[in-house]
């Protein structure tokens, strides 16, 4: 009787441990592909490149056409100041290119992806080079530093930054937290 607790604080915590390293219900699917156009500054329009097989190694062949909403990052709507540039910046960089995508969801009708321009990480480089925002609940705050870095150099989105800037999240929002969050920053990305 004396083991009977020790058995249930033990199976506790192989419970509380197996929580913590249960891999997250999401699986990650990498995919090769060309970008065909962007909508704006974290949305492109891909073409699938599907391995042609044994008999024709590193061959690809066209598969279907899909959107992707670039994963932790959120670039300013199209209406909002900068949005004309942050996709052209997007466009430029990946139109036209081969690309390998990390995709772990959905959102909307879109995947959802990290995309690798050879071995440049896409996500990051836009938020370094200021036409994106880190997206903290979706990114874990990946890109923090590289926020900061933009918005200290001002570029991007950052040059112009005034009480008038505003965070794409706080231009979408429609719930009373949000908007009392972006009420207190204009700049608040949840």
């Amino acid at each position: 009787m004396m083991h009977l607790p020790l058995l249930i604080a033990l199976s506790l915590l192989v419970g509380h441990a197996e929580a913590r390293r249960a891999p997250s219900s999401r699986t990650v699917r990498e995919v090769h592909g060309r970008v065909v156009s962007c909508h704006d500054g974290d949305t492109c329009r891909v073409l699938e490149l599907v391995p042609a097989g044994k008999a024709a190694p590193g061959k690809f062949r066209e598969g279907e056409k899909f959107s992707v909403r670039l994963s932790g990052i959120d670039a300013p709507e199209l209406g909002q100041a900068s949005a004309v540039e942050a996709k052209r910046h997007l466009e430029g960089m990946l139109k036209g290119k081969e690309v390998r995508l990390m995709c772990d969801g959905r959102s909307y009708q879109r995947r959802t992806c990290d995309i690798f321009l050879g071995d440049l990480h896409v996500q990051h480089e836009l938020v370094r080079q200021g036409w994106a925002w880190d997206s903290p609940k979706y990114s874990g705050g990946r890109y923090a530093a590289a926020q900061a870095e933009a918005r200290k150099a001002k570029i991007g989105i950052w040059a112009n930054e005034g009480p008038g800037l505003r965070s794409p999240a706080c231009y979408r929002a429609k719930s009373k937290e949000a908007r009392r969050n972006c009420a207190r920053d204009p700049r608040f990305q949840d």
